[in-house]
């Protein structure tokens, strides 16, 4: 599967499960979800980050796909180090 855009999801429940917050981080989540089949909608939205001095809000990449796949999608960020943007529950 592939990048679609988020109203291909309009009839289905979908969970957002994760915000890149630099490019990086959203080059490897993409090439996750992609090389594991998995259909998935990014859209621009705002995070509040925290700097040595300052909490800021910024924007990042927020990553959607089937709720049915957000555990499956979960363990696979964990196993590869993409955990500080996870969205939700981490047990």
């Amino acid at each position: 599967m592939a990048r679609i855009e988020i109203e291909d999801f309009s009839d289905k429940d979908i969970s957002r499960i994760f915000i890149a917050r630099n490019i990086r981080e959203a080059e490897r989540a993409e090439m996750l979800l992609q090389e594991n089949g998995i259909s998935y909608a990014v859209e621009i939205e705002e995070f509040v980050g925290a700097g040595l001095f300052a909490i800021s809000a910024k924007n990042g990449a927020a990553f959607y796909v089937l709720s049915g796949q957000r555990n499956f999608c979960r363990d696979l960020f964990f196993r590869n180090d993409l955990k500080s943007g996870w969205i939700g529950d981490i047990d």
